[in-house]
């Protein structure tokens, strides 16, 4: 293969990377998943999560795919890597009861609960993260009701006068 070839290549390949819609193929994964078609919806999500940048919530629902499909293709290992993965992003994340096999839904359990202090850690970290939004949340509100009590008291005086 000459170098303008291998260089073609790769720009192509990164195009593609670099082309995949996340709501998008996050749905093509979940349609897989959900005929049977386990090894497909697998690898597209590996393939998703390494090249495409996904929010933490997209990249949660690959991770519950990737475990849940490899548990069906009884790839145990495999599967707890995903479910933790999962966790790390969502240490409360729950398998829905009446979608999933209570055996997936026991091995997610277990996982949970060997990782029990590290998700702990992480549900820290998150709320640590999290703070500055909320306060500054709590800071808005009191001055939307500030706002509206002086636009209140400034009704009340203007219908004195």
């Amino acid at each position: 293969m000459t170098v303008a070839a291998l260089a073609l290549t790769l720009v192509a390949t990164g195009a593609l990377a670099q082309a995949v819609v996340p709501e998008r193929e996050l749905e093509v994964v979940r349609q897989n998943f959900n005929v049977g078609n386990y090894k497909e919806a697998l690898a597209r999500a590996l393939h998703a999560m390494e090249v495409s940048n996904f929010n933490d919530a997209q990249r949660g629902e690959l991770h519950k795919f990737a475990g849940l499909s490899s548990f069906n293709l009884g790839e145990l290992a495999a599967a707890e890597k995903h479910f933790l993965a999962l966790l790390q992003l969502n240490p409360d994340f729950v398998l829905d009861p009446f979608s999933f096999p209570p055996p997936a839904i026991r091995l997610f359990e277990e996982v949970k609960k060997k990782n029990a202090d590290t998700l702990n850690l992480i549900r820290q970290q998150i709320a640590l993260r999290d703070e500055p939004a909320r306060r500054e949340a709590v800071g808005r509100e009191k001055a939307r009701v500030a706002a509206e009590e002086a636009r209140r008291r400034l009704e009340e005086l203007s219908k004195q006068a």
